[in-house]
């Protein structure tokens, strides 16, 4: 079993933070990275990449490129991905209001950190999801990858490690079954991409258009034709932090 999380935005300075993740058996993305990547190679030239930071403003390999043709290359990865089976994979999504996250910080409010906040409702939320859909089978290993620098990963390794050091008697953890945890290259790691895009998506619907119709259009669309496991927003429920403690460094 493999789960792929990317973010979108910045503590300091963007209105929102979003983790996006998706998560499937191995089975599932070793077909998805083969028919990704006919996408990504079927115009010319072939695009080595989706990487939605990218491809929007038109910067890195995509800096000759016309609008059209980059609104092309995401229509055309998020209508192969709309194909897969949604009984095999799911995505998570957490979205943090930064604005009023940073209000009632300053107003004495004792809330976890943005990291531990996303983290629980996005890898802690695809752990559960596992051992919920596949209890009935053998037990998966689990394998976890983040895009690279995101200030996710270490709070999550920390939690993880904290967890499978509670076995003792040589009882079950079921914190074992979580293997690796490790950064990855989104250039590389072709199901990263798919999470930045689910990423990137959530992100412009909560925030301001900055791009043209085309882009609004694409983020509709992102959010609406991939199931959603969890799909938590912290500027309608912040409450819960008070009510339900949150685990985790």
């Amino acid at each position: 079993m493999k789960s792929y999380c990317d973010g979108s935005g910045t503590l300091d300075s963007s209105p929102f933070v979003v983790l996006a993740g998706v998560a499937a058996e191995e089975s599932l993305w070793a077909g998805f990275e083969r028919g990704w990547r006919e996408v990504l190679r079927s115009r010319s030239p072939i695009a080595p990449y989706l990487h939605m930071r990218e491809v929007v403003p038109g910067k890195g390999p995509f800096k000759s490129w016309d609008e059209d043709k980059r609104v092309n290359l995401v229509q055309d990865c998020l209508a192969y991905s709309s194909q897969l089976d949604k009984t095999e994979f799911c995505t998570f999504i957490c979205t943090v209001d930064m604005r009023l996250y940073r209000s009632l910080k300053a107003n004495g409010a004792k809330l976890p950190s943005v990291w531990r906040i996303c983290n629980h409702f996005v890898p802690v939320g695809m752990f559960a999801w596992y051992l919920n859909e596949f209890h009935s089978r053998k037990l998966p290993e689990l394998y976890f990858e983040f895009d690279q620098n995101e200030r996710f990963i270490g709070p999550f390794q920390e939690l993880v490690r904290k967890n499978q050091r509670k076995t003792w008697g040589g009882l079950y953890n079921h914190w074992d079954v979580i293997k690796q945890i490790v950064p990855a290259d989104m250039r590389n790691a072709l199901p990263l991409q798919f999470a930045d895009m689910i990423a990137w998506g959530y992100h412009r619907k909560m925030t301001p258009p900055r791009e043209g119709a085309a882009w609004s259009r694409l983020t509709l669309f992102t959010e609406k034709v991939h199931p959603f496991f969890a799909r938590i927003s912290a500027r309608k429920n912040f409450w819960l932090w008070f009510i339900m403690p949150i685990p985790g460094p």
